[in-house]
């Protein structure tokens, strides 16, 4: 199965994100995750956001498989990918995908599990992670700091509303505006 989704992948070519809509099945390997981060979530050579021109492939596999995950860009350039949901299991595990040699390792665990989290990179370098789902299912309030210096997760400040399926953003003055998602949710296991 890998070998015909990476033919595909090789022979992609992409200008918007808004243009890809393709049904992946949940085990398939991390160089297609990690391809659409890299394309989508990285800096490009001239320092902006844009999509790159040529998806690329990565053989490094993931440790486990993971859908609903939460991905942020570490200031070194490399990627951590952060929780999500392995069958009906929740996720407490971190990845580092490693972009200069192409390599996966295991990361910090999280404190508390977390499916559909959201990741935002802080101008200190911390990994932000406020809400997401739990291991029963519940939309969390709590919010998680990774330190990638300690290589450490962290608990910190709690938002006022439990958030899940919601966006959050640096402002220009350091602050973090969250908005939007759902405090209940009802996940249905297929």
């Amino acid at each position: 199965m890998f070998s015909d989704v990476k033919s595909q992948f090789l022979n992609l070519k992409q200008s918007s994100k808004s243009e890809i809509k393709m049904n992946l099945p949940m085990n398939f390997s991390v160089a297609l995750i990690l391809t659409f981060i890299i394309s989508f979530g990285c800096k490009n050579g001239d320092d902006s956001l844009a999509p790159k021109d040529v998806w690329t492939v990565s053989e490094s596999p993931l440790s486990q498989s993971r859908a609903a995950m939460g991905f942020a860009e570490l200031q070194n350039g490399n990627l951590i990918i952060i929780g999500g949901r392995s069958g009906d299991e929740i996720l407490g595990t971190t990845e580092i995908y490693n972009t200069e040699k192409g390599e996966m390792t295991g990361g910090a665990n999280l404190n508390i599990p977390r499916s559909m989290p959201v990741c935002l990179t802080l101008n200190d370098g911390k990994i932000l992670v406020p809400g997401g789902l739990d291991t029963d299912g519940n939309v969390l309030q709590s919010c998680a700091l990774y330190d990638p210096v300690a290589n450490i997760f962290m608990l910190t400040d709690s938002m006022s509303v439990a958030r899940a399926r919601h966006k959050a953003n640096l402002l220009p003055d350091g602050k973090i505006l969250v908005t939007g998602g759902a405090s209940v949710l009802s996940i249905a296991n297929d």
